[in-house]
């Protein structure tokens, strides 16, 4: 059982319900304040397992600050802000980050699939989180997938339609996860069991992952402007097949 506080329900997960001829009365001291008419229930009937759901709650919530907060926003920069970089610069850097941050979050959603159950009551806070969860999920897993059909661009040619249809679908829905994950990050903030958690974790995100993007884009004006008399043109640029 995790304690309740103004700001946190009361959490009851039930392992094992043994069978039990004996009751108590529901409420008070030795029954005292009861009228007669309450429920009983067994005295053996909850076995709490609310620590093993705080620590899936808190794993879940790390996975996601470091996928969704931090590294694949970050690689999302990267490829935006630092093209200017000779040598396909941006690309060895978005790629890992995209990659690592991707397996942070599959392995998050995977424990919150596997320990909350979210959807059953179709309404509240958590339904919610879970709903945004899941299209961010979904967005973000088809971003590698569709980076594979990508068609290339070649040097001193135009770009064809379907380029350019790709690079429109590649970069909205990533954008879009991104942005759509500030939401979902932010209310799973809320959800943990425990307040202290709950502070600790919106401090990691406002603080620590804002920290980090904010310092990526900043710094990217003062490199552009140690390449901008050289203006080298991305001929090694692996995601294109030729030059950006």
């Amino acid at each position: 059982v995790t304690p309740s506080d103004d700001s946190n329900p009361a959490i009851i997960s039930v392992s094992r319900v043994e069978p039990s001829s004996q009751a108590e009365p529901f409420c008070g001291v030795n029954g005292a304040g009861n009228t007669g008419l309450e429920p009983s229930v067994p005295t053996s009937l909850i076995t709490s397992s609310g620590s093993n759901f705080g620590s899936a709650a808190r794993v879940h919530g790390a996975l996601m600050l470091i996928g969704w907060g931090t590294l694949l926003p970050s690689g999302v920069l990267v490829a935006k802000l630092y093209r200017h970089r000779p040598d396909g610069w941006w690309f060895k850097i978005h790629r890992p980050c995209q990659i690592i941050g991707l397996l942070c979050v599959i392995t998050g959603f995977i424990i919150a699939l596997t320990n909350f159950d979210v959807f059953s009551s179709k309404s509240g806070i958590s339904y919610i989180h879970g709903s945004l969860g899941a299209t961010v999920m979904t967005l973000g897993m088809f971003q590698p997938l569709n980076a594979f059909i990508r068609p290339h661009v070649h040097k001193d040619e135009p770009k064809e339609l379907k380029r350019i249809i790709w690079e429109f679908v590649h970069k909205g829905s990533g954008y879009g996860a991104c942005l759509l994950a500030v939401v979902t990050v932010s209310i799973g903030t809320t959800l943990l069991p425990d307040v202290n958690d709950q502070r600790a974790y919106q401090m990691a995100y406002g603080i620590g992952s804002g920290s980090i993007l904010l310092s990526l884009v900043a710094f990217s004006f003062c490199d552009k402007s140690k390449y901008k008399d050289s203006a080298p043109v991305d001929h090694m640029n692996p995601l294109i097949g030729g030059q950006s």
